[in-house]
């Protein structure tokens, strides 16, 4: 289960604060089911998801059903979800991606491309989306990892490298094998002539498995 907080300050006006709760359950060794509002679940920060608590645009924003599957013996996962980009109206897209990560001594490096394919009210700019993240991330000490997020996101056409987002973000995470408290500070564009900065603190706990690391990506 995760619980995160958004502080977000559009257009430089005041700040808005929503709560994003994630709740995943491990039907197996091999799949794992979510109903997800969080910006880690979706590899960036997404200042208009969850339930506003002030100053939002939407009561409620955008949710997602999520699935990650086992690949035979492969390192990699798949990942399908279908995700509601707003409540109301409603435009859903469909993401099909895979997601690995690595580790090397005190390093660590995870991805999670995906392909995001609009299903309802295309009309809302709902339509074909690539999305590639990146994390670096470095273990301080035996609880606590600093790392980096970074990567690319935007319409499925020749200009993509000239229109696409970049979502940046610093993390710093504090946690053991069944809890995990994450902060992370940054913005869904970087290349925005205007910035939204944003800031989100994630506590994630997990109940009868082997950690909430892996829940919280």
């Amino acid at each position: 289960m995760v619980l995160e907080s958004a502080l977000a300050a559009p257009d430089g006006g005041g700040a808005s604060l929503a709560l994003r709760p994630d709740v995943w359950i491990a039907l197996d060794d091999r799949v794992t089911l979510g109903l997800t509002s969080s910006g880690a679940a979706r590899g960036r920060l997404v200042p208009d998801h969850g339930v506003c608590v002030h100053g939002c645009v939407d009561r409620l924003g955008g949710v997602a059903l999520d699935a990650r599957v086992a690949l035979g013996a492969s390192p990699w996962r798949g990942v399908v979800a279908l995700h509601a980009r707003r409540l109301a109206p409603t435009p859903v897209a469909l993401e099909l991606g895979v997601q690995r990560r690595w580790e090397r001594g005190r390093i660590t490096a995870q991805t999670a491309p995906r392909l995001e394919l609009g299903l309802t009210r295309r009309d809302l700019d709902n339509d074909e989306v690539v999305h590639v993240p990146l994390t670096l991330s470095v273990m301080v000490t035996r609880r606590i990892s600093a790392g980096l997020s970074s990567g690319m996101r935007g319409e499925l056409t020749d200009a993509f490298f000239d229109t696409a987002t970049l979502p940046s973000y610093l993390t710093v995470t504090f946690g053991a094998a069944q809890w995990q408290l994450d902060l992370r500070v940054g913005t869904d564009d970087a290349r925005a002539a205007r910035p939204v900065p944003t800031m989100t603190l994630g506590v994630a706990a997990a109940f009868g498995g082997d950690g909430a690391a892996d829940s919280y990506q």
